[in-house]
């Protein structure tokens, strides 16, 4: 079972690979979620949070960003 520090030092470097494209994969995730429901979006919103709460990014561009793919991933499930 990983360390608490080793969850801290994986959600820093995902951190620094998605940089300002956090919003656009965290609205993919949860897309793809209500799409495709074995894909686990769930996890990418953790990442959003560790920026939110880090204050690298705005945490209502992130809930706008998870929200509004949540809302098309369940209206393409919908249709």
């Amino acid at each position: 079972m990983p360390s608490l520090q080793e969850l801290v030092d994986l959600l820093t470097r995902a951190a620094a690979v998605t940089g300002p494209w956090a919003p656009v994969v965290l609205f993919l995730a949860t897309f793809v979620e209500h799409v495709f429901p074995p894909f686990p979006g769930d996890l990418l919103v953790v990442l959003g949070a560790w920026y939110a709460v880090r204050g690298e990014l705005s945490w209502p561009l992130l809930l706008l960003s998870g929200t509004a793919g949540a809302v098309a991933g369940a209206w393409v499930d919908h249709r």
